[in-house]
């Protein structure tokens, strides 16, 4: 039985979802509040449901009292994260590590397959996967079902000394496993878990994002689909981790709004995925996204920012077809307001012989080059002198070359591009681009040329009007990408 095409509770509404949800949404965007509604399919036959609240106290250490109050009302811990101030998270999470123990006993009775293989125990095939988040501690089991914490030297450590970030961990991977101990293929199953990032370092948001995707990769294929992982998050790093994942898809809650749309990763996340995976996650605070149509703006672009030597702050961010530019441009707006109190991005598309002001999408800025597509920079007066060449001269060695290559497939083509009036701004030039810089006496690569040309713009007017790099980019774009 696939998923389902919705989940709905409490008005909340999880729209086409995935295995793996990741869903984005500012500080008082209410995601929390939409967790806790779609936590309330626990109560409805033929579901499974876990919530994981975003305030996680407490210590990692076993409280009877806890499972006392669960044996008293089955689902009481439910109930007490439900409110979103979970005091004892962390000792809940301790007691469920006890009860995975416990599991795995009476597993072990019943199956004679695991008993026989003495190579799964509880500590090799639970404990281990904890203690592959933990960098200078590890979880021992003691008599009975008791674990402590301990350095790698054996010195024990109370659960009071442990740093926040650690237990956070263990306790998250201790509820993820208990989830996934109790998921069967007789029922959907939901966990819920909100801002699991919490003082968890960046490196350590990866490691738990891995231990999550393998966690979800291991179920076996009839539980797998029936079971949806719904995360909130506020981190770039876990986003991108996370977006690895083939299962992935993403959404953004907005104020006021109780319908959330998942996106696969696959055709929007990713195209983002190496700008969100910027050092330290500082891309948004100085390098803008800037949206481009194709793999030759792609390689202009990172060019160009080379050549500036820090004086571009772009990232470029592709797209393969105008349609999917436009698709690309309404996500990154929704999706960085969700996340960033400033949030700007850059469209830049191809002019195609057109000239109209495309009006912005949100918080995303579009423009048009003001020639037909990138390659026709090749004709301005900044790229030509960069090649120590000026129109005049091009003309002059691109007939010859013609002269001399007259059963050359692009003979014609280029003979017509030399000749034009005002050459060739809204021609399209894509078969003949490499010639350019060719008959010029230059091995580089086209782009690499426009590219450098544009990194060292200085905003200077072209000797000739109309003939220069801000005519044929535009200026506001220019302005808005920081070149002048």
């Amino acid at each position: 039985m696939p998923l389902p095409s919705e989940v709905e509770s409490k008005g909340s509404i999880l729209r086409s979802p995935s295995h793996l949800n990741i869903v984005v949404g500012r500080n008082g965007a209410g995601k929390s509040r939409f967790l806790r509604a779609l936590s309330g399919l626990k109560d409805q036959e033929g579901y499974f449901v876990r919530y994981v609240s975003p305030e996680r106290a407490g210590t990692f250490d076993y409280d009877p009292g806890i499972e006392n109050n669960e044996r008293l009302q089955r689902d009481w811990v439910e109930s007490q994260r439900g409110k979103n101030q979970a005091d004892n998270f962390k000792r809940a999470s301790a007691n469920k590590l006890r009860d995975l123990a416990l599991r795995f006993a009476a597993k072990l009775e019943v199956d004679r397959e695991l008993r026989g293989d003495f190579s799964k125990t509880f500590v090799t095939t639970q404990l281990a996967k904890l203690n592959s988040l933990l960098t200078n501690l590890v979880i021992e089991r003691e008599e009975g079902h008791n674990f402590v914490f301990k350095t790698h030297s054996g010195e024990r450590v109370p659960v009071h000394d442990i740093s926040s970030g650690e237990s956070e961990a263990v306790a998250l991977a201790t509820e993820i496993l208990h989830f996934f101990e109790q998921c069967d293929d007789s029922r959907t199953n939901i966990l819920l878990v909100d801002e699991p990032d919490v003082h968890l370092h960046p490196d350590l948001q990866a490691r738990f994002a891995r231990f999550l995707l393998q966690e979800l990769d291991e179920l076996n294929k009839q539980v797998k689909a029936r079971t949806l992982l719904v995360v909130t998050t506020h981190s770039t790093p876990l986003i991108c981790e996370l977006s690895r994942s083939s299962y992935c898809s993403i959404g953004t809650k907005e104020f006021n709004e109780g319908v959330v749309v998942q996106e696969p990763a696959s055709n929007q996340l990713k195209k983002m995925a190496p700008f969100f995976g910027h050092p330290l996650s500082q891309a948004i605070s100085s390098d803008m996204p800037l949206l481009i149509e194709g793999e030759d703006d792609e390689r202009i672009w990172q060019q160009a920012a080379r050549s500036a030597q820090g004086r571009l702050k772009i990232f470029p961010c592709l797209a393969t077809s105008v349609n999917q530019q436009t698709e690309l441009e309404a996500f990154v707006d929704s999706f960085l307001r969700a996340i960033y109190d400033q949030p700007a991005a850059i469209s830049l598309r191809d002019g195609d012989g057109v000239r109209e002001i495309l009006p912005p999408i949100g918080v995303v800025n579009r423009f048009r080059l003001q020639c037909y597509a990138a390659e026709n920079l090749l004709a301005t007066d900044e790229v030509l002198r960069s090649l120590d060449a000026t129109w005049a001269t091009l003309v002059s060695a691109g007939l010859e070359w013609c002269q001399n290559n007259e059963e050359h497939k692009d003979v014609a083509e280029f003979e017509a591009f030399l000749n034009c009036p005002n050459r060739g701004r809204d021609r399209k030039i894509k078969n003949i681009r490499q010639l350019i810089p060719a008959v010029l006496g230059s091995k580089k690569p086209w782009e690499v040329v426009v590219g450098q040309a544009l990194g060292n713009l200085d905003g200077s007017i072209s000797a000739q009007a109309g003939r220069g790099i801000v005519e044929y980019v535009g200026r506001d774009a220019l302005v808005a990408i920081g070149l002048i």
